[in-house]
């Protein structure tokens, strides 16, 4: 369902809105797939970390274990970011990347 989400938004150009480790995050998903441990995880540049004021924006590999809740915006994203490397996000198999 997670990584569902995560791939549509990926697909439809749009921000998600991700709860990890009890912060909410705004994220323009990258990538989503399964890391080296098996689990699976989504790659992507965080624009905003709700809980904190001054964090800056970044590149996050969040694991899907990690989120209670993710919720597709209407926020158009500017994926993909100058930076990003395809096949190069952290993860052993991918289900969707965006093209670079």
């Amino acid at each position: 369902m997670i990584i569902d989400t995560a791939c549509q938004a990926l697909r439809e150009g749009k921000c998600l809105e991700v709860h990890y480790k009890g912060t909410t995050r705004i994220v323009e998903v990258h990538a989503a797939g399964v890391k080296k441990d098996q689990h699976q995880a989504v790659f992507g540049w965080q624009l905003r970390n709700m809980s904190k004021i001054n964090d800056e924006p970044d590149w996050r590999l969040m694991s899907v274990k990690d989120m209670s809740s993710v919720r597709l915006l209407d926020q158009i994203s500017d994926a993909p970011r100058k930076g990003y490397k395809h096949n190069e996000a952290g993860l052993e198999r991918f289900i969707c990347q965006v093209r670079s």
